[in-house]
């Protein structure tokens, strides 16, 4: 995780993270990578697994979005919030 945030420019990386009480629908689910792909940001999402309700983890959003969202950020279960707010590409 840190090697992908040192690669970074300072205040560049985007950071979404809902923590472990929320939940979303499978719907607004759709709607972030689609605003991080139109970003052209790089950036770090992480989705818990049992967070977006009626779904396992993130298999609602189409392979073809997904292969794109690749080229720019990593979407990952779990990230230690506290380093990741810490490190300097975050802004």
């Amino acid at each position: 995780m840190h090697s992908m945030l040192d690669k970074q420019e300072d205040k560049s990386l985007i950071y979404v993270s809902f923590g472990s009480l929320a939940t979303i629908s499978e719907s607004e689910l759709l709607e972030i990578p689609c605003g991080l792909r139109n970003s052209d940001q790089p950036f770090l999402w992480v989705v818990r697994v049992g967070s977006v309700n009626g779904t396992k983890w993130i298999e609602a959003i189409p392979e073809e979005l997904m292969e794109r969202l690749k080229e720019k950020g990593k979407i990952v279960k779990w990230a230690p919030q506290q380093d990741v707010l810490k490190h300097r590409a975050i802004g």
